[in-house]
């Protein structure tokens, strides 16, 4: 296929919703460097933020651009195996990463660093799809509960590290894809019986005392003291002024108060959103919600427009976790969730969420436009529901 038949091929399929979701994606990563540029303006610091995630997202064209030419098929036989080299990574993690503010997240060697639970992500969504896209292993609830286990090997691994955020956003990958697959109603609600259990099984006997403060903090946080506002409720407290404080239109570019005399911990990563609300005020925040809504929106609806199993399902699991890890990391913000790390997509420094992130798009968008049937032997087994009814009475 030439280029010219190929582009026509993607405009074909995916329309309006997937020039959205691109041009979304792209204008994230301009606000992204535009906040990296922002922190620090007045010293090298900031130049150099701004440099290291350019190289990053120009990192990511290339490897983008290797996705259109694979093909859905491919991806779709090697579902597994990418699944279980994260599982690795993962292990790895645990074994010989280096410890960073209390926590092993990332692999890497020198300057270059890369946090697997990033390719996890993407890994689940890909295996949970090739898994479920037979709907006769939705509707079996011991297969039901095999995909399950896909989902909640990984988020055990992260928790340890620990990292209670990213782990969370398996739930909703797990429940769109499970959703879409045709699993029945009765073992949704069993399933989410089971998850609101584990969460609160989670939280009074599985969290870190770190965690656990912040738990406590965040459900007090109109009623903190003084001395517990400059403490452990410093973070929230700080996000929080500088949301309000920002106004219509704000500061302008790297004239904050709170960024500007480094009052904010974190702010180009977790806390990005807080600069963002009070440079560029209630209008910038719509602005960034907006595009953050675009991308998972824009995804779902492609999704309904394609008929292949495994690519509905890939792009529907992916969709689900751009749009829950943006929600988390607003709500985080905005005092709407306890204070956890997890990135705002394409706008939080960081090259392994970014490059990630742009990964996933590229790989939903491509399945998308070149899905293709696939019939493999176990595409003829028969469901519990057919075989009943071939049954003599």
């Amino acid at each position: 296929m030439d280029t010219r038949s190929r582009w026509q091929l993607y405009r074909e399929r995916l329309g309006i919703p997937g020039a959205v979701v691109a041009i979304a994606a792209i204008a994230l990563c301009c606000i992204g460097l535009g906040v990296a540029a922002s922190v620090d303006a007045t010293t090298e610091r900031s130049m150099r933020l701004f440099a290291k995630q350019a190289i990053r997202l120009l990192a990511a064209v290339p490897i983008c651009g290797l996705v259109v030419f694979t093909r859905p098929r491919w991806i779709r036989r090697n579902a597994y195996v990418l699944y279980g080299v994260s599982l690795v990574l993962l292990a790895a993690v645990l074994a010989v990463g280096p410890v960073v503010n209390g926590a092993r997240r990332w692999l890497g060697i020198g300057d270059f660093r890369f946090q697997p639970s990033d390719l996890a992500k993407l890994a689940l969504c890909l295996a949970l799809a090739r898994f479920l896209a037979l709907r006769a292993r939705a509707e079996n609830p011991w297969r039901l509960g095999a995909a399950i286990a896909f989902a909640c090997v990984p988020a055990a691994l992260i928790l340890k590290e620990p990292d209670l955020g990213t782990a969370l956003t398996f739930v909703p990958i797990l429940g769109s894809v499970v959703l879409v697959a045709g699993a029945r109603r009765k073992h949704l609600a069993f399933l989410g019986a089971a998850l609101l259990a584990s969460i609160v099984l989670l939280a009074i006997f599985g969290l870190h005392n770190y965690q656990a403060e912040r738990v406590r903090t965040w459900w007090h946080q109109n009623d903190l003291t003084r001395a517990e506002k400059l403490a452990e409720g410093y973070h929230l407290h700080r996000s929080k002024i500088a949301i309000g404080s920002g106004g219509v239109l704000g500061y302008g570019f790297a004239d904050g108060p709170q960024n500007s005399n480094d009052l904010l911990p974190e702010r180009h990563t977790d806390f990005a959103f807080s600069v963002l609300s009070e440079e560029w005020g209630f209008v910038g925040s719509v602005t960034v919600l907006l595009l953050e809504l675009a991308i998972p929106l824009g995804l779902l609806w492609i999704a309904r427009r394609v008929r292949e199993p495994f690519a509905r399902l890939s792009i529907v699991g992916i969709g689900s976790q751009i749009g829950a890890q943006a929600l988390v990391n607003l709500g985080v913000a905005t005092g709407a969730f306890p204070t956890t790390g997890i990135a705002l997509p394409l706008v939080s420094y960081g090259g392994s969420s970014a490059v990630m992130t742009l990964l996933s798009i590229a790989v939903a968008l491509q399945l998308a436009a070149r899905a293709e049937p696939v019939l493999a032997a176990e595409a003829f087994e028969e469901s519990e529901e057919a075989t009943s009814l071939m049954r003599p009475r």
